[in-house]
C-alpha cells in the first residue's frame, strides 16, 4: 500500500489531485507462494489543479426586445 501514499504525496507536491478509478496491473507474479518477487503497476487517474483567476463579476444588462 506504500505506492498509493507515494502517488498522493507526488500529486500534492506537483499541483494534482487523485481521482477515483485506480487499478493495479500485475506485471510479474511470484514464482512460489510467499515469494516477494512480484511487480505490480498502480495506475491512478489524476487531475491538475488550476489557479483560480479572480474576475470582476459581469454586470447584467437589460435588453429590450
Amino acid at each position: 500500500i506504500l505506492g498509493y501514499g507515494q502517488i498522493g504525496e507526488w500529486a500534492e507536491r506537483n499541483g494534482y489531485r487523485t481521482l477515483d478509478g485506480a487499478r493495479e496491473v500485475s506485471l510479474h507474479l511470484p514464482t512460489e507462494p510467499g515469494a516477494a518477487d512480484y511487480l505490480t503497476e498502480i495506475q491512478q487517474p489524476v487531475e491538475q489543479l488550476t489557479a483560480t483567476i479572480s474576475r470582476k463579476p459581469r454586470r447584467r444588462r437589460n435588453v429590450d426586445a
